[in-house]
C-alpha cells in the first residue's frame, strides 16, 4: 500500500528526473531472477555476488567521473596553489577532464583534497557519466546500387576502360551469389582490390558502402543429415525418461560408456526444439569435450552456440543477449546455468558427478548439478542427469523415488566391456620386474599394443616431473614459502613450482638446512613418465595432455586431432584423459597408481578413485576390437579395486553408502564448511574457535571444529575448518545460516578481527 504523505509541499524530499533508460528491455526474466535469489539464499552469498558471476562484464556499467569548470568561473587564478591553478588552466584549454587526466597533468595518485578544495572555491564541478563496454561488432558491406543490382552488364558499360574495375564487379557479383551478401573485407581479398577501386565504384554511384551489425559467435553448418538408428536398449530408454518426465521428475540416464547417451540427448533436443523450447546441454569442462562439442554441431549446426570462459567480454554479451532471445540450444560449463533463457524445455547435465559442476572459490559457491534441477522446477522444464558413474546423491535420489531412472547396460553394437587386468606391484618389486614406475607386464602390452597399430592411454592424476626434492641426510624437502605444501619438480623448466600458487624457484643443488648434495626426487608425474617412455619406445609417438601442455584451447584440440589422426601412439596424462575422448583405435589403457587417488583424506576418495578407474577404463576399445585396461596397485586386494575389476557398481555402492548413514556424510546428511582464513596463525585459530563456539552453543555435537586442514596455508593465509554435518530439515538449515550471518558479523567487529575471511561452503564435494 502507497502511504499518503500529504500535500505536494510535505513531501520531505524532491524527486530527480528520470534522465535516460538504459535498457529497452530488461536483462532478465522474473523467473530468472527467482532462480539468482534462491543461489543467494541457499549458497549464503549475496545476490550482488550472483549477478557478478552470472552477467558478462561488458554489460556492467560503468561510470567515469569527468571534471569540468563552472560557467561562472572568470579566469581568477589568484588565490589558487599551484596545483591547483595546472587544473585550472588546462580545464580553460579542454572542456573536461577525467580523474586519470588530473593524475597525468599533476604527475601524483593522491588528486581528491585539491580537486575538493577547488569545488569548495566554486571554480569546479564534478559529473559522473555512465559508460556501456559493449560495443556491437560492424562490418562495411558492398551492394550493388539499382538498377546495377539487376543488370550488372550495365555497370560492365561504365568500367569499360578499366579493366581492374570490371574485375572487381566480377568478383562482387560472384561473392554475393554464393554468400548474399559480401562484406567489405571478404571483397578486397577475392578481387585483389584496394580503396582506389572502391571509391572508383561509389563515384560512379555503382555500389554503396553500408555498415551492419554482426556477430561475433562462430557457428558451423549442420553436416550430418541421418542420425544412426536407435537400438532396442536405448529405445527402451527413451520410454523410462518419457515416463520420468511425465511425472515431472528428473530423469538419471546410467549408461555404460560407450552405450550411446549422447545419440539419446540428440533424440531429446530435437523433441524438444520441435515444441520451440530451449535446451541447455551442461558440460563439466568445456576444453575437454571438443568430440561432444563436434558431434553435436555436425546435427544442430547453427541452432547451437557454446559459451565457456574462453569467450572474450563482447562474446559473452553476444551468447547472453542469443539466450535471452530464443537460441535453441547452448552448451556450456556451469556458469552457462546462469543465462536468462526465455523459454527453457530441457537441460542435459552430462557426466553428472563430475567434481567441476562445483564452485568452490570466489562465491557463489553453487553446484551446478543440483542448482540446475532447481532451475528445471522454476522454468518448467525437463532435466536429464547423465553419467557412467553416478554420484551417490543421484542414485540415493534414485531410490528414494525423487528421480526416474534410464539404464544403458550395453555398448552400442554389443561391442564389449574392456578387459581388466591387476598388477601387484609389491609383487613385481619383490621380483624385481619394475623398470622406474612400469611393471614389465605393463611395458610388454604397450610394445603388442605397437606392433598391432593400436593406441595406447596412461593415466597418472600428478603433473610435473617428481612431486618431492628431499635430502636423504636431514630429511628436508622444498616447501612453498607461501604454501604449506611441497613444491613440484619440473624437469622441462628445471623448476620447483608450487600448484597452489605458482611460486617458482630454481632447484637447490645442495641442502639448505644441511649443506648435503644428497638432494634426491620422489615420485612421478606425466612429465617423468613422458620421459621413461622415450627412452624405452625409442620409435614411438608419444605426447603429454596436462595443464602444462594445454594451456590454451588450441592446445587441446592440437593434440586430440594429432591422437584421432593417429600421429599420436601414446598419449599420457592426467584427469583431463578420462573425460570425453571417443577414438576407434585405443586398445590398451593403464592407471600407473590406483593407490594414490584411493589413500586420499576425503569421505568421498573411494567414490571419486572408482568413477575415475572406470572412467578412464572407458576410453579403451570403444570400436572393433575388445579392450584392455591394466591397473599398477600396491593393493590389490583392495574393496574399490576388486569392484572395479569386477566392474561391479551396484556392490560398490551398497557398500559405500552404508558407511555414509553410519558417519552422518552425504546424501543422508547435509556438510557446511565455513573456511576461515587470516595471514596471522592465531588470529585465524581465535576468529574459528569463536565461530566454532557461537554454533556448538545452540546446535551442539552437529559442529566440529575447528580443524587444521590438510594443507593450512595457502598464499601466506592460514587456514581453519568448522564442519557442520545437519540432518535434511530446511528450517534447521535457515536456523544455522542465520547464526553463522549474525556471529560473522560479530567477530569481525572486535578489534583486531575485521580483515578476518570466513567463506560460507555449502554442500562443499
Amino acid at each position: 500500500m502507497v502511504k499518503y504523505l500529504g500535500p505536494k509541499e510535505e513531501v520531505p524530499y524532491q524527486p530527480k528526473a528520470i534522465l535516460a533508460i538504459i535498457d529497452e528491455v530488461p536483462l532478465l526474466s522474473p523467473a530468472h531472477l527467482i532462480f539468482w535469489e534462491w543461489i543467494a539464499e541457499y549458497y549464503f552469498c549475496s545476490i550482488g555476488e550472483v549477478m557478478h558471476a552470472a552477467l558478462p562484464a561488458g554489460l556492467k556499467l560503468m561510470s567515469e567521473t569527468k571534471v569540468m569548470l563552472k560557467e561562472s568561473f572568470q579566469g581568477e587564478f589568484e588565490n589558487l596553489t599551484e596545483l591547483e591553478y595546472l587544473i585550472a588552466e588546462a580545464l580553460t584549454i579542454q572542456h573536461q577532464l577525467s580523474l586519470q587526466d588530473i593524475r597525468d597533468i599533476l604527475q601524483r595518485k593522491t588528486i581528491y583534497p585539491i580537486i575538493n578544495s577547488l569545488i569548495s572555491k566554486g571554480i569546479l564541478f564534478v559529473e559522473e557519466e555512465l559508460k556501456k563496454k559493449y560495443k556491437p561488432k560492424k562490418l562495411d558491406f558492398i551492394y550493388l546500387k539499382p538498377p546495377f543490382d539487376q543488370d550488372l552488364n550495365l555497370a560492365f558499360e561504365l568500367t569499360e576502360k578499366s579493366e581492374k574495375q570490371t574485375d572487381a564487379l566480377l568478383a562482387l557479383h560472384q561473392l554475393i551469389s554464393q554468400k548474399g551478401k559480401a562484406s567489405k573485407a571478404d571483397w578486397y581479398r577475392a578481387g585483389n582490390i584496394d580503396t582506389g577501386i572502391k571509391n572508383a565504384l561509389i563515384k560512379k554511384e555503382i555500389i554503396e558502402v553500408l555498415p551492419e551489425t554482426v556477430s561475433r559467435i562462430q557457428t558451423k553448418e549442420a553436416t550430418l543429415k541421418e542420425l544412426p538408428v536407435l537400438n532396442v536398449e536405448q529405445e527402451n530408454a527413451l520410454v523410462s525418461i518419457k515416463n520420468g518426465f511425465g511425472k515431472g521428475k528428473p530423469v538419471l540416464l546410467n549408461g555404460v560408456t560407450g552405450s550411446g547417451k549422447t545419440r539419446l540427448y540428440i533424440e531429446l533436443a530435437n523433441e524438444t526444439l520441435r515444441e520451440g523450447k530451449q535446451v541447455l546441454f551442461l558440460l563439466p569442462e568445456i576444453a575437454l569435450t571438443t568430440h561432444l562439442i563436434n558431434r553435436l554441431s555436425k546435427v544442430f549446426g547453427k541452432k547451437i552456440i557454446v559459451f565457456h570462459s574462453r569467450l572474450n567480454n563482447s562474446e559473452r554479451v553476444e551468447v547472453w543477449n542469443a539466450a535471452a532471445q530464443g537460441q535453441p540450444i547452448l552448451l556450456g560449463a556451469r556458469s552457462s546455468l546462469l543465462l536468462p533463457f526465455n523459454n527453457l524445455g530441457l537441460i542435459i547435465v552430462d557426466e553428472e558427478h563430475d567434481r567441476s559442476y562445483k564452485q568452490d572459490d570466489p562465491a557463489p559457491r553453487y553446484n551446478a548439478r543440483d542448482a540446475a534441477i532447481m532451475l528445471a522446477v522454476k522454468m518448467k522444464a525437463n532435466i536429464i542427469l547423465g553419467s557412467a558413474t553416478p554420484s551417490f546423491e543421484s542414485l540415493y535420489n534414485v531410490e528414494l523415488g525423487k528421480y526416474g531412472l534410464a539404464v544403458l547396460k550395453q555398448r552400442v553394437n554389443n561391442q564389449p566391456l574392456p578387459k581388466i587386468n591387476l598388477v601387484d606391484l609389491k609383487e613385481a618389486r619383490k621380483k624385481q620386474l619394475i623398470h622406474e614406475e612400469f611393471s614389465s607386464h605393463l611395458l610388454e602390452r604397450i610394445q603388442e599394443n605397437l606392433n598391432q597399430g593400436r593406441q595406447i592411454i596412461l593415466f597418472q592424476n600428478r603433473r610435473g616431473f617428481s612431486p618431492f626434492l628431499k635430502c636423504r641426510i636431514c630429511g628436508w624437502h622444498a616447501i612453498c614459502v607461501h604454501c604449506d605444501v611441497s613444491q613440484t619438480y619440473h624437469k622441462y623448466f628445471n623448476k620447483l613450482v608450487c600448484h597452489y600458487c605458482n611460486y617458482q624457484i630454481v632447484p637447490p643443488t645442495h641442502c639448505p638446512d644441511c649443506g648435503s648434495d644428497a638432494l634426491n626426487l620422489y615420485g612421478f608425474g606425466t612429465e617423468k613418465i613422458e620421459e621413461v617412455l622415450r627412452q624405452v619406445f625409442t620409435t614411438a609417438k608419444i605426447a603429454r595432455m596436462d595443464f602444462d601442455t594445454v594451456r590454451t584451447q588450441k592446445g587441446y584440440q592440437t593434440i586430440i586431432e594429432d591422437f584421432e589422426a593417429k600421429r599420436i601412439d601414446i598419449l599420457v596424462g592426467t584427469q583431463m584423459v578420462t573425460k570425453g575422448l571417443d577414438f576407434d583405435s585405443v586398445g590398451l589403457v593403464a592407471v600407473l597408481n590406483a593407490d594414490m587417488i584411493i589413500n586420499f583424506p576425503d569421505f568421498r576418495a573411494h567414490e571419486r578413485a572408482y568413477q575415475l578407474m572406470t572412467q578412464v577404463a572407458g576410453r579403451a576399445g570403444r570400436k572393433n576390437d575388445q579392450g584392455e585396461v591394466i591397473i599398477q596397485t600396491v593393493r590389490p586386494d583392495h574393496a574399490v579395486i576388486r569392484d572395479v575389476l569386477l566392474q561391479n557398481f551396484r556392490s560398490f555402492y551398497q557398500r559405500e553408502i552404508k558407511e555414509r548413514e553410519q558417519y552422518l556424510y552425504p546424501p543422508f546428511y547435509r556438510l557446511i564448511l565455513i573456511i576461515v582464513k587470516h595471514k596471522k596463525p592465531k588470529v585465524c585459530h581465535f576468529a574459528a574457535e569463536q565461530i566454532a563456539n557461537a554454533l556448538k552453543a545452540h546446535f551442539r555435537n552437529r559442529v566440529k571444529g575447528p580443524t587444521e586442514p590438510v594443507i593450512s596455508k595457502i598464499r601466506n593465509q592460514y587456514i581453519r575448518h568448522v564442519m557442520i554435518k545437519l540432518e535434511k530439515d530446511a528450517r534447521l538449515m535457515a536456523s544455522i545460516k542465520y547464526y553463522i550471518k549474525i556471529n560473522i558479523d560479530r567477530i569481525r567487529k572486535e578489534e583486531g578481527m575485521s580483515t578476518v575471511r570466513f567463506n560460507v561452503n555449502v554442500d562443499p564435494y
